[in-house]
């Protein structure tokens, strides 16, 4: 079948002049169909002058209308047969192909097949050895052309399809080419966009198979749309990704396919092309206007290292009407629809003529570039010159390809730091004192390796090429501030040269088919001096802490910790500005010095917070001291008791209280007289105020209330200890405690027995009249009893008196005060503890029960009883005998009253 095929294929070029005949595919990324692939012949064909924008769109042969045809040579073909220059000018047969069957109608065919059978078999498949690179013409035919002679060799077709192929591109083995239609494939029998049946286009990518020359084609790019016609491709080495293109709105669309699965992948990014500078173009017989015009042509190859390169072609007198692009990123592979950028390599302006490059390649190092017109052109990429006379004769090549790769040189910067924040440096290569590639210039303030987009300098060298690189300062960036080095290493690290200083010469590596790529890399170290800042803190609080920067360097520091806090290298002749900001929550008030010497011990910058010098060869040493403000406290007492106010010392007798604070430093709590002031503390220090109260066991005082207020009235705390924070001088506080306390008073009645009678202690009233207060009344008894106890107002003057109604005479004999303690009961604990008073006037101290008693005897019967109070006492007489009697007792009873009366006004008691 494959002979058979080949055979028909053969009589159909050679009855109608045509190419192989294409099976379109069913789907997307399927392959559907074979294409055939015409043996490779000697082309001697005529160029086509066409340029790929003018390709037009033709329609992909449907798989219902087009049948496989593969072409399989013959192992041996006899010699005697001579073999034609191209497939078209084969004997024609006597008979047309049936299209149906594909079946040889006339005998002539054998002749054409020998003569293509000798042809391919002589033919070699497609290389990556030096010496070719190879070219695809618009109706799909792929040619070997020889870089040295401009020869070509016709391999085979990847499709007839009426000038529509473009975006030749090798494996990197050469084991298959790829390519895709120029523009847009519509189906057959489709209407328009507007009427119902309109079918979108889609575009197609096609593989050659380099050893059996058979074609597979691939549906990609369904409901394409936007017009634009393809006219760059080529394959990653590193990914195996197809990369294609077509500018658009001067942006050049990337889409892939990966050939390592044959599926589609989509758009993946954009590249921006500018249009030319411009030339002066003839609008009439005598004018002529400047235009700019945008480069919608060109050819895309890769890197061994997987950088893609473009070229980007105006076909105009422009300057830069042709220029060599180097893609800044690595190229995408999903259908991300990134925004790449790229730089400008290489002005390809050759010999000031307008040229437009349809398709380029690398081999043995240098750029060969062709156009529709059939030229090829040898190119020193490098600096864009011309490498001998252009070739001509090519066959209407609209692109170009190779699996040669061509040599990169990139010179990059490594910033270990800045002695300015807006330094900046600029790195170039050149040969012979002329630069070559883009320059590559740092941005931002970022340290370490540059490699954003235009911070490397990229060039495409030749090999043996004496190459110098440089850098430069720029932005006012002092180059003799840094200590600069360089190296330069190939893809596998090794070292090809490397030196000391801005600038180092080496020469380019020996060329391979891989291509040579060398990075080489400036590192800056500044020139430095070493500044330390360091802290000490005097009396200050733990926790409290500080802030310092010295340029961008910050450091921290944490009381009562001294030392480092930066160390930092500057640039010699860099000004350094030192700072220190405290903490704001810091509880002291620090007074702060700052001295910087050098190491000669000269001073270079003092003073407060901030500081500034200009730092020599020499380090310095910034120290910043912190002193804390002293500060001391004073606590005062006050005293409410009963509600009555007391400075201390003159609170009732009995109640105390003895004041303890913390500190100085971390002493505990010692003894501190009230109102004195203790000192050695400074602001922030924390001080516990606490106080141990005293009462008299037999007071019955209770204290309710402890208040620590400042001296300005404001409440600290109402319980104590209290803590409090120290501020700058004397801090003042008073602790007022608030007590209250119960005072009493008991009135007992004791009767004294020895002279018998019937007096009895309930006979008795007994009465106490405060001064300025109520009277009170209780019966008398002999025990304490809450009846009998009444509250009273602390050292108030209580008159106490008695009466009695029942009995109308007896002897009032002394009035005492109890001395002894009571018993939980109120019970007395000793009938002994009983003591004369003087006064019938009394007072009760502050939280003291007082008892008084009345004591009584009853009137002896040899003598005239006494009948109480102040009038005559009657006396019952029998008979006139006893009248002497009674006139003798009378006066023995005035004597008594008399007596009576001066003895209790004296003690104090009124005479019943």
């Amino acid at each position: 079948m494959r002979l058979s095929a080949g055979v028909l294929g053969l009589a159909m070029l050679a009855s109608i002049g045509a190419g192989a005949v294409v099976s379109a595919p069913a789907q997307a990324n399927t392959p559907d169909a074979t294409v055939s692939a015409t043996p490779a012949v000697v082309d001697s064909s005529a160029a086509v002058d066409t340029h790929a924008e003018e390709i037009p769109s033709s329609t992909l042969e449907t798989a219902e209308d087009a049948k496989p045809a593969v072409v399989a040579a013959p192992a041996e073909v006899p010699a005697n047969i001579p073999a034609v220059e191209d497939a078209e000018k084969a004997p024609e047969t006597d008979a047309a192909v049936d299209p149906g069957t594909q079946t040889p109608a006339a005998p002539k065919l054998k002749q054409a097949l020998a003569v293509q059978a000798l042809v391919a078999a002589t033919v070699p498949p497609l290389t990556c050895a030096s010496g070719v690179v190879y070219t695809i013409s618009n109706d799909g035919k792929i040619r070997q052309v020889n870089t040295g002679t401009g020869g070509e060799i016709s391999i085979g077709t990847i499709v007839k399809d009426v000038e529509a192929i473009n975006g030749l591109a090798l494996t990197k083995d050469a084991t298959s080419a790829y390519a895709v239609r120029s523009t847009a494939a519509e189906p057959e029998n489709v209407g328009t966009k507007n009427r119902p049946n309109w079918i979108p286009s889609y575009m197609t990518v096609y593989r050659y198979d380099s050893v059996s020359g058979e074609t597979t084609p691939y549906k990609v790019q369904e409901n394409i749309s936007t017009p634009g016609t393809f006219v760059m491709g080529g394959i990653n080495p590193k990914t195996g990704i197809y990369y294609y293109g077509r500018v658009v709105s001067s942006k050049l669309e990337l889409y892939a396919f990966d050939t390592l699965t044959n599926t589609e992948i989509g758009l993946v990014g954009s590249v921006p092309v500018a249009s030319d500078s411009g030339s002066w173009v003839r609008t009439g017989r005598d004018t002529t206007e400047w235009r700019t015009t945008p480069r919608s042509n060109g050819d895309l190859v890769f890197s061994s290292d997987g950088t893609m390169y473009f070229v980007a072609s105006s076909n105009t007198n422009a300057a830069d009407s042709n220029v060599l692009m180097e893609v800044n990123e690595e190229l995408p592979t999903t259908a991300a629809g990134a925004s790449l950028t790229a730089n400008e390599i290489t002005k390809l302006n050759i010999n000031n003529e307008p040229r437009q490059f349809n398709g380029i390649a690398f081999e043995g190092g240098y750029l060969f570039l062709d156009t529709s017109e059939g030229y090829l052109y040898k190119v020193n990429a490098s600096n864009g010159s011309l490498d001998g006379v252009p070739r001509t004769g090519l066959t209407s090549p609209v692109d170009m390809a190779s699996c040669q790769y061509n040599n990169t040189l990139q010179v990059q910067k490594n910033i270990v730091d800045r002695v300015r924040a807006e330094d900046q440096f600029s790195m170039t290569a050149s040969v012979d004192n002329e630069q070559i590639g883009a320059a590559g210039t740092t941005v931002g303030i970022e340290t370490g390796l540059q490699t954003g987009p235009g911070t490397i300098a990229s060039s495409v060298p030749v090999s043996g090429s004496n190459i110098t690189i440089k850098e430069v300062g720029v932005s006012g960036t002092n180059l003799t501030q840094y200590a600069s080095s360089w190296i330069c290493e190939n893809g596998a690290g090794t070292r090809i040269a490397s030196g000391s200083g801005t600038s180092g010469t080496f020469i380019f590596p020996p060329q391979t088919g891989a291509g040579v790529n060398i990075t080489c890399v400036f590192t800056n170290q500044p020139l430095s001096a070493q500044v330390t800042v360091t802290k000490t803190w005097v009396n200050a609080v733990a926790g409290d802490t500080a802030s310092f920067t010295a340029n961008a360097k910050t450091g921290t520091s944490k009381a009562p910790t001294n030392g480092t806090v930066i160390t930092a290298s500057f640039a010699q002749g860099t000004m350094v500005n030192v700072a220190e900001v405290l903490g704001a929550a810091n509880k002291g008030a620090y007074a702060t010095t700052l001295k910087c010497t050098n190491a000669a011990g000269t001073t270079v910058a003092e003073g407060n917070l901030t500081g500034s010098f200009t730092l020599g060869a020499s380090n310095v040493k910034c120290v910043y001291t912190n002193t804390n403000t002293p500060a001391s406290i004073v606590v005062a007492k006050k005293w409410i008791v009963d509600g009555v106010a007391y400075d201390n010392g003159k609170q009732p007798a009995g109640i105390s209280a003895d004041l303890t604070l913390t500190g100085p430093g971390t002493a505990g709590a010692t003894a501190q007289a009230w109102g004195t002031e203790r000192a050695g503390y400074f602001v922030g220090n924390n001080v516990s105020i606490a106080e141990s109260m005293k009462v008299d066991p037999q007071m019955r005082c209770t204290l309710t209330k402890s208040a620590l207020t400042r001296n300005n009235g404001t409440t600290v705390s109402s319980t104590l200890p209290s803590n409090v924070v120290l501020a700058a001088g004397l801090n003042s506080y008073t602790v007022t405690n608030t007590v209250d306390c119960t005072t009493e008073l008991t009135l007992l009645k004791f009767i004294d027995g020895r002279n018998g009678g019937n007096l009895t202690p309930g006979d008795f009233t007994l009465t106490a009249a405060p001064a300025g207060g109520a009277t009170w009344e209780v019966t008398g008894a002999t025990s304490v009893t809450t009846s009998n106890t009444k509250k009273v107002v602390a050292g108030t003057a209580v008159a106490l008196s008695e009466s009695s109604t029942l009995k109308p005479a007896y002897l009032q004999l002394r009035l005492q005060r109890y001395t002894g303690p009571l018993n939980p009961d109120l019970s007395l604990t000793s009938p002994d503890y009983w003591a004369d008073v003087d006064s019938a006037t009394v007072s009760v101290a502050t939280g003291h029960h007082e008892i008084y008693r009345f004591v009584n005897a009853s009137v002896p019967t040899f003598t005239l009883p006494l009948t109480g109070g102040t009038g005559s006492s009657p006396y019952l007489l029998v008979g006139g005998g006893l009248l002497v009697l009674a006139i003798l007792a009378a006066a023995w009873v005035i004597a008594r009253r008399v007596r009576s009366q001066s003895i209790m006004t004296r003690r104090g008691i009124a005479t019943l």
